[in-house]
């Protein structure tokens, strides 16, 4: 004699429509992970070593001068000839303009 397990019909049906509900509930209360602000100098000398060296950088920045709200990027730094500064997105395989006085974080990845 084989014994069954069966599940309930009333759990097997909502299920699947609760669980993708309450992932997205809570993604969009969780708090990003703000890295330690760094000063303006420090800024400033990890820009010249990533630029110049090309080792690929870990860049958190904020979104506008006004909010906290962050984005984070991965990639090579480049600088124009006019000054501008670029971030050639490694897994995206495209550049971005970005704005230095917006970075908030900026790590070199050792190979």
């Amino acid at each position: 004699m084989q014994n069954s397990v069966t599940q309930p019909l009333s759990i097997s049906w909502t299920r699947p429509k609760i669980k993708p509900l309450l992932k997205y509930i809570w993604s969009k209360f969780q708090v990003p992970v703000l890295n330690k602000q760094l000063t303006s100098a420090e800024i400033i000398q990890r820009l010249e070593l990533a630029v110049n060296l090309q080792i690929p950088v870990k860049l958190q920045m904020n979104q506008s001068f006004y909010s906290e709200t962050t984005s984070e990027y991965y990639g090579q730094l480049h600088q124009t000839v006019a000054g501008d500064l670029y971030i050639y997105l490694l897994n995206k395989r495209q550049p971005l303009l970005i704005n230095p006085a917006l970075i908030r974080y900026l790590i070199l990845e050792s190979n």
